[in-house]
């Protein structure tokens, strides 16, 4: 959030997005080790099939927390 934008902003100011990003990261990481144990231990055919579809899902909540973390500080500047 401090590097990717053109204008230069505090530190402090950018840490209220990061946050809620890392707790959504780590949120969407616990619940995908959820899915995961609980696929793997299916039948065989499901299990090898679940691991590109966890990734692709990882991904994309990566994805979404980050843009969810931006807008917490836009939301945050704007104030």
């Amino acid at each position: 959030y401090h590097v990717s934008v053109p204008v230069r902003s505090p530190w402090i100011e950018d840490v209220p997005g990061a946050l809620v990003a890392l707790a959504m990261w780590v949120l969407g990481s616990f619940l995908l080790r959820i899915y995961l144990t609980s696929t793997v231990e299916g039948p065989t055919i499901y299990g090898s099939l679940a691991a590109p579809v966890a990734v692709l899902l990882w991904i994309g909540v990566s994805a979404f927390a980050v843009l969810v973390g931006a807008a917490v500080n836009a939301a945050i500047d704007r104030v």
